[in-house]
């Protein structure tokens, strides 16, 4: 007991840079009657990186007494759809629109309630399977988590229980150039 309370006293005293944010409980009423769409849907090709870079909306990190924002990578996941809980009956497939957090070399303290990201991949057992998506239509045609990008695991429900295990299956990340001799 005595050495819990102090190894949680030497964190405490020693943390100079820390990451949090505050996230708001949804309950099933509001995701219902404020998303666009909402389906029972499967993942039917791999997470895929865009070239959008963003900071995470409501997320930032603190080095010392600075606070910097969250950087992130956009990413694109088509799902077939197997059935319409509300919205278009006739959407067969969509793609949804979201993020994966990106090193920030800089930071080198402790992450609490970070981002809810996710990722799947319909080869992969542990990345793949049926889930209940509440969605909100984005203006280029794309859908996202009604529960926003930075916590975009509320809005996704496995079907089969299991949480997400944010380690499991991360995007793979466009290997960089090397640049040609001159």
């Amino acid at each position: 007991m005595k050495r819990g309370i102090f190894l949680v006293l030497f964190a405490v005293l020693t943390l100079t840079s820390a990451q949090a944010m505050i996230s708001r409980e949804i309950d099933f009423q509001e995701f219902f009657q404020k998303s666009d769409l909402i389906v029972v849907a499967r993942p039917i090709a791999k997470t895929h990186v865009t070239k959008e870079r963003i900071s995470f909306p409501g997320v930032v990190s603190v080095y010392g007494s600075k606070e910097h924002p969250d950087p992130a990578a956009g990413l694109e996941t088509t799902f077939q759809v197997l059935t319409v809980v509300k919205g278009d009956p006739t959407i067969k497939s969509f793609v949804l629109h979201h993020y994966w957090g990106l090193p920030d070399p800089s930071f080198k303290g402790l992450s609490f309630d970070g981002p809810g990201i996710v990722s799947f991949d319909p080869d992969v057992s542990d990345c793949t399977g049926e889930y209940l998506i509440f969605l909100v239509r984005e203006k280029d045609g794309r859908y996202a988590a009604y529960s926003g990008q930075a916590m975009p695991d509320q809005s996704i429900i496995s079907q089969d229980g299991d949480g997400f295990d944010q380690g499991k299956c991360p995007p793979e990340f466009p290997k960089p150039q090397a640049k040609a001799a001159q």
